[in-house]
């Protein structure tokens, strides 16, 4: 089918309706350009987060921080995530204040030098949702124009149809004749442009429907990654703690020695038996007890003894 009538309509039409056909095809030139930039970006920021997630999966379940020294080494890692990577790093490393020897310990080995803080832990929760906040922001560029051209095309159509057939009438009036060789042209014209809108409108809510598609994708995988380092660092913060109680613990001197004191009950203490001897000769010949200031009681003479001669032995 011969599309000559669309040109013959178009130079039917007054200089709004041409004014109007003019700017939807604009628009339909624009919307194609977003379309085929959005499919080609799409694509490419799929292949490169495939890419940082394969290399990602190589520390993740050993040391997953390491992807930090990756950012710089290795080509792979490019794209949304490894944006996103980086802007973390660099909050680390400025939260932290680390030197030469550290900075190089966390890039090769990815091991934090010390715990983290809650407030610093904040602060990359923080940097997390800004950066990716602004990746969000960049892949979803271009899709509001894509939704104004699908939101006013049809209405710049419906525009041009009504002024088309309004002027149409209009001449109508003036000449007198409502013959279909003077009505048809203008509602031919008038027409057009609610074609032109429609054939705007309609590839573009397809093509927008896939790119938000594609995008959202691409944002879940962004989501998901910045879920999986915040975790990563909070077990690298987890075993600098353990690390740094271990060096304390073998650093620590050693015990004083123990002395366990046994008390015992006064109750329980029974005096050993002592031996105060025999009484002394006369200790018990006086039982009544003596009053206090009275004179003691002279002792008893020794008994007399009587010297007799001894008799002369018999015989003499």
């Amino acid at each position: 089918m011969s599309l000559a009538f669309l040109v013959e309509a178009f130079n039917a039409s007054d200089i709004v309706g041409k004014t109007i056909v003019i700017i939807l095809v604009f628009a339909n030139c624009l919307c194609c350009t977003i379309v085929l930039n959005k499919r080609w970006e799409s694509s490419s920021i799929v292949s490169q987060c495939k890419k940082f997630l394969t290399v990602f999966g190589k520390h993740k379940f050993s040391a997953a921080l390491r992807i930090f020294g990756e950012l710089d080494t290795n080509k792979k890692v490019t794209g949304p995530l490894a944006a996103l990577t980086k802007a973390v790093r660099e909050t680390l490393v400025a939260t932290l204040k680390l030197d030469s020897i550290q900075r190089s310990k966390l890039l090769e080995e990815g091991v934090l030098p010390r715990p983290l803080k809650q407030s610093e832990l904040d602060a990359l929760r923080a940097t997390l949702n800004r950066e990716l906040t602004q990746q969000v922001i960049q892949l979803e560029s271009g899709l509001t124009m894509m939704t104004t051209i699908i939101s006013l095309a049809p209405m710049m159509g419906l525009f041009g149809t009504v002024w088309g057939v309004l002027s149409t009438f209009m001449a109508i009036g003036h000449s007198g004749r409502p013959d279909i060789a003077t009505v048809g042209p203008g509602i031919a014209s008038a027409l057009l442009t609610t074609v032109v809108g429609l054939v705007v409108a309609i590839p573009a809510i397809f093509a927008n429907n896939f790119s938000v598609r594609a995008i959202n994708d691409i944002i879940n995988n962004l989501e998901l990654y910045s879920e999986d380092l915040f975790s990563a660092l909070l077990t690298a913060s987890e075993a600098a703690a353990q690390e740094a109680a271990t060096q304390e613990k073998e650093s620590a001197p050693a015990p004083a020695p123990t002395v366990i004191v046994q008390t015992v009950s006064p109750t329980q203490v029974v005096p050993s038996p002592m031996d105060y001897g025999a009484p002394a000769p006369g200790y018990y010949d006086n039982p009544a007890p003596q009053e206090y200031g009275s004179p003691m009681p002279e002792p008893e003479p020794p008994p007399r003894q009587v010297q007799r001669p001894v008799p002369p032995p018999p015989g003499l």
